[in-house]
């Protein structure tokens, strides 16, 4: 215990945009106390943020948000990509094992006040007007000097502290991570305004120009993000330009826009530079980094919050387990060992898709709009952009925490995405969906009985189930997934049954003979067996848990 400091049970969160409130938001409903200090007064009333991509909206409905952001957002199918004025193609986001085939545009103002209400719901209010002044940690815990305003200084300590606190981050410079990287030398203009004309507002719209990009992304009942680059703007990297004037707007609208287009009544206007920068560790002892405090990088492609709140819903299952005493500290270890390479692959590919939107001289430009007509009239690579950019292809694959027993093909691999799809409740006959049998804070180990089950298939599952969830029904939820319309007749009376009526579940799971797959919290597969493997099973739970 520090001289003079208060000891705090609760994990620390330092940031309250919406990647510190997603993980508060988590903590909460996985069973950790957790406090979240903020430097500013008020919430932003600043749209920011936009796109929500298609893994987020299911992790929102998994946090219990999903029904607000789905009343309040924007739907966009996909994206119009122009040359000139010509339209070249129209990815689409096309997801079949999703429910959510479709981003959203919402300010992110407004996701965090929906973030703010679930947040308060759970008791935990916002602490704003609280600023991290230092801190140091040792073994044991963490010591943060907090400053009220210019009213008192609070010494607090804390077994666990997280640092959500954006770009420049307070904790990220106590902790002394290097922040690499660099920025790239275009301004860029931004104005939030009423458009009316010749676009479809469920699309974002792409137009290469000779003279520079524009992006038009829809809000809803006519208002529109516009964003452009400026090249007539000019100014030292350490200064912040001015922001542009409603006439620069117009004029580089109607001169790369389709023509038509009325820019009124902006709300916001403001310029910008892109930096792109990471740090070479998520975690320093007690003390992780989440969101912007450790990768920004180029908005294109809308990934930038997509992939901070997907820091919190990755740490946030892993600390409350060990902060609750159920798991193993090798879970914090992985939050590195996963997420550190999935914000290098982001950077790449924003990196890559800005140099690509913004090359200079003019005449490259000529060049590039042929190349990108040729790659995206070939439908497998125009398909695998919105994929991509929808995160469902974010894996783990290669981290510590996945682990299987496959003799089959096909079918998620442990560390991917589990799909959803179709179910049936084998008791009440209700629909059902996977990631609705999943939601909620525990590991889920689904049994496929295979697509043709042998006589005494039910029985040898249910007792399988019963073996692997003695001791741990606190933790975990069986399933037995089984094909056809009605429950095998020899299922004891007490079995948890969901009915794949068309074999579509297990088909995309490739369970064409029985096999196991256990879902992490976060939805992604732990394990996976076939034939199912109950010492494989422990093995994983061991990684995991304290108590095998």
């Amino acid at each position: 215990m520090a001289r003079g400091s208060n000891d705090d049970g609760r994990i620390l969160i330092v940031g309250a945009g919406p990647v510190g409130l997603s993980l508060a938001v988590e903590l909460v409903r996985h069973g950790a106390p957790c406090r979240i200090v903020e430097k500013a007064p008020s919430p932003s009333v600043h749209s920011k943020a936009l796109a929500i991509m298609p893994r987020t909206l299911e992790i929102f409905e998994d946090m219990g948000i999903g029904e607000a952001v789905l009343a309040q957002g924007h739907r966009v199918d996909g994206a119009i990509i122009s040359v000139g004025r010509r339209p070249i193609a129209q990815p689409r986001f096309r997801q079949p094992d999703s429910a959510y085939p479709f981003a959203l545009t919402l300010p992110q103002s407004e996701t965090e006040k929906i973030l703010i209400r679930r947040l308060a719901d759970s008791g935990v209010p916002v602490e704003r007007e609280i600023e991290l002044a230092a801190c140091t940690q040792d073994a044991r815990g963490v010591t943060a000097h907090l400053r009220h305003g210019r009213r008192r200084e609070e010494v607090v300590r804390v077994p666990w502290l997280v640092g959500c606190d954006g770009s420049h981050s307070t904790v990220r410079h106590a902790m002394s991570i290097p922040f690499d990287g660099d920025a790239y030398h275009q301004t860029f203009g931004l104005a939030d305004a009423t458009l009316a004309g010749p676009v479809s507002e469920d699309a974002l719209h792409i137009f290469l120009h000779r003279e520079g990009l524009l992006g038009l992304f829809p809000l809803g009942k006519g208002q529109w993000r516009v964003v452009a680059n400026l090249e007539t703007r000019s100014a030292a990297p350490e200064e912040t330009p001015t922001p542009p004037t409603l006439d620069e707007i117009r004029t580089v609208v109607d001169r790369r826009g389709p023509g038509g287009l009325r820019v009124e009544t902006p709300t916001w206007l403001a310029t910008f530079r892109i930096h792109h920068r990471r740090v070479r560790q998520l975690r320093k002892g007690r003390v992780f980094l989440a969101g912007d405090a450790a990768h920004v990088h180029s908005p294109a492609g809308g990934q930038g919050m997509n992939t901070g709140i997907q820091d919190a819903y990755n740490l946030a299952w892993k600390l409350a387990l060990v902060a609750t005493g159920e798991g193993s500290s090798f879970l914090l270890d992985s939050y590195d060992a996963e997420r550190r390479p999935v914000a290098e692959q982001v950077s790449r590919l924003t990196d890559r898709i800005t140099r690509v939107l913004t090359v200079e001289p003019s005449f490259v430009r000529g060049l590039r709009n042929r190349l990108l007509l040729m790659f995206l009239r070939v439908p497998a690579l125009r398909d695998r952009l919105p994929r991509v950019l929808s995160e469902f292809d974010v894996n783990y694959r290669h981290g510590p925490l996945s682990l299987e027993s496959w003799s089959g093909g096909g079918g998620p691999a442990a560390g991917d995405r589990a799909p959803d799809g179709p179910l049936r409740d084998g008791a009440s006959g209700e629909p059902r969906r996977v990631h609705e049998v999943v939601r909620g804070p525990r590991h889920t180990l689904l049994l496929f009985a295979g697509a043709v089950p042998r006589i005494g298939q039910s029985r040898n599952l249910h007792e399988l189930a019963r073996v692997l969830r003695r001791g741990r029904e606190g933790q975990l939820k069986v399933f037995l997934v089984w094909p056809g319309a009605a429950t095998p007749a020899d299922s004891p009376g007490d079995a948890a049954i969901l009915l794949d009526a068309e074999r579509t579940v297990h088909e995309r799971y490739g369970a064409r003979s029985l096999c196991a797959y256990v879902i992490r919290p976060d939805g992604y597969v732990g394990h996976r067996s076939m034939p199912a493997n109950t010492e494989a099973i422990r093995s994983y739970f061991g990684r995991v848990f304290l108590r095998v």
